[in-house]
C-alpha cells in the first residue's frame, strides 16, 4: 500500500510476518523484485512501533535471494554418488558444470568409498555460477543430499579496504 510518499509490504516466511516501508524512490529501484512468493533479503533499519505493538523494518536494499546466494557462496560440495554407472553421470556432470562455468565458487568434489575417501578442489576455471537451476540438477542427478554451498560472512559495510 502507498501512503505519504512511502510504500509497505508485507514479509511473511510462515513461520512470522513483518512489515516493510520503503521510500517511493527505493520502491521504485527494487520494484521487480517485490512481487508475491519471490525470496528476497531485505536489509534496512528495525524499529518497534508503540502503536501496532509490532516490529516494523524500513528497507534501504532488496536483493533476490539467489543474486545473494550467488554472491556469497564460497564452494559448492558435491558428494561423488555410488553408482552402478559412473562415467554416465560423469559426462552429465561435465554438461552441467560446463554450462554453470564463469561464477566464483569453487567446486569441491567429495567422494567417499569402502577402501578410499578423499576431495578434489577444482581448478579455477571450474568456478560455477550456484544457480537456483544448478543446484537442482545437481541434485536431481547425484541424488538427494549430495549437494552443500558453503558461504562465506558478508564483509561488514564498515570495513575499510587493505
Amino acid at each position: 500500500r502507498r501512503r505519504a510518499g512511502r510504500v509497505s509490504f508485507v514479509l511473511d516466511d510462515r513461520s512470522a510476518r513483518i512489515e516493510v516501508t520503503l521510500f517511493e524512490e527505493a520502491y521504485q529501484r527494487f520494484r521487480d523484485l517485490l512481487v508475491k512468493d519471490a525470496l528476497v533479503q531485505v536489509e534496512g533499519s528495525l524499529r518497534f512501533d508503540d502503536f501496532s505493538d509490532a516490529w516494523r523494518l524500513a528497507a534501504k536494499q532488496v536483493a533476490a535471494l539467489a543474486a545473494v546466494r550467488e554472491r556469497l557462496a564460497r564452494a559448492l560440495v558435491l558428494q561423488w554418488p555410488s553408482c552402478a554407472q559412473p562415467q554416465a553421470v560423469l559426462d552429465q556432470l561435465e554438461a552441467l558444470l560446463r554450462a554453470a562455468r564463469g561464477g566464483q565458487c569453487t567446486l569441491l568434489l567429495r567422494y567417499r568409498g569402502q577402501q578410499a575417501r578423499g576431495t578434489v578442489s577444482c581448478a579455477d576455471d571450474w568456478k560455477v555460477r550456484p544457480t537456483p537451476e544448478l543446484l537442482e540438477q545437481l541434485e536431481g542427478l547425484l541424488g538427494p543430499g549430495t549437494v552443500r554451498v558453503l558461504y562465506a560472512a558478508p564483509a561488514p559495510a564498515t570495513a575499510a579496504a587493505h
